[in-house]
């Protein structure tokens, strides 16, 4: 009777003893998949939240292209709703600025690199174009094929402006809107090798103007700056758009005449801004 009370006790509190640890361990368990789950629920709500809150305008396609998902400052960029995008194509922002060898190449990089960074000119719904900094991600699944393609891009308008503004007044007079000293070595520089890689000519006309110091002195500055602005005027209708007119400063003008045949046809030029510049020129009455 004590053997078989000592056997009974023993299974009993074995059986009992795996009952614990199965429930402990179903218990772990269960404590780790209900973590990880709220762990993961927690990384849902922050990337909702970053996706709603995100600065850039933000869109997610499936892997052929179809708009899945759009963020606020999307509609706020474009004017695109997401009752007017979901399920269509990002070709609605198409500007047609961009031929087809851009979008081309951008798709060939995706594909290849896994993402595309660049500058892009898109069209917002009222139509007007504008420029953007566009980044495209291409997400993958488990055994390596696109699942998804992110875009996200901010309007870059402004800086592109600034910086083309930037770069004209380093290049063209203010005050005539013609090339600057700067670009006009650089245009006669181009001129020359090209006349003489093509065994041609160029020529080259300088002038000035008479009388200039004495409207100045008289009439005051702003006449002076009126002349000049009319002399720039005339001075483009007797060349081509081929050809360079530029301001050295104060007075002086040059122009870049290319692809001469013979000197005669500078002088025909310089007889043709003569007469240009031989009617008068109201200023101020």
């Amino acid at each position: 009777e004590r053997d078989l009370i000592r056997t009974l006790a023993v299974s009993h509190g074995g059986f009992w003893l795996v009952g614990v640890a199965g429930i402990g361990l179903i218990g772990r368990r269960t404590a780790r998949r209900l973590v990880e789950k709220a762990r993961a629920e927690e990384e849902n709500r922050l990337a909702a939240h970053v996706f709603r809150n995100a600065l850039e305008a933000t869109l997610i396609t499936d892997s052929s292209g179809c708009i899945l998902r759009i963020n606020p400052t999307f509609t706020e960029l474009t004017g695109f709703t997401e009752a007017e995008v979901i399920g269509g194509n990002p070709r609605i922002l198409r500007s047609n600025h961009h031929d087809a060898d851009f979008y081309r190449e951008m798709w060939q990089t995706i594909v290849t690199q896994g993402r595309w960074q660049g500058e892009i000119w898109n069209r917002r719904k009222n139509g007007q174009v504008f420029v953007a900094w566009e980044s495209i991600v291409a997400v993958h699944d488990e055994v390596g094929a696109i699942r998804y393609y992110i875009g996200s891009f901010s309007d870059i308008t402004e800086q592109v402006e600034a910086q083309r503004h930037i770069l004209r007044l380093a290049h063209y007079d203010v005050l005539t809107d013609l090339p600057n000293r700067v670009l006009f070595r650089d245009r006669l520089e181009r001129a020359v090798v090209h006349a003489q890689r093509h065994g041609r000519q160029v020529a080259l006309l300088f002038l000035d103007l008479d009388g200039f110091k004495k409207v100045n002195d008289t009439m005051g500055h702003r006449a002076g700056d009126d002349l000049l602005k009319e002399v720039a005027a005339r001075l483009r209708t007797c060349v081509r758009m081929t050809d360079t007119i530029a301001r050295l400063g104060g007075d002086e003008f040059t122009v870049i005449l290319e692809e001469v045949s013979a000197a005669n046809d500078a002088a025909m030029v310089a007889d043709k801004i003569l007469m240009a510049l031989r009617d008068p020129v109201t200023i101020e009455g």
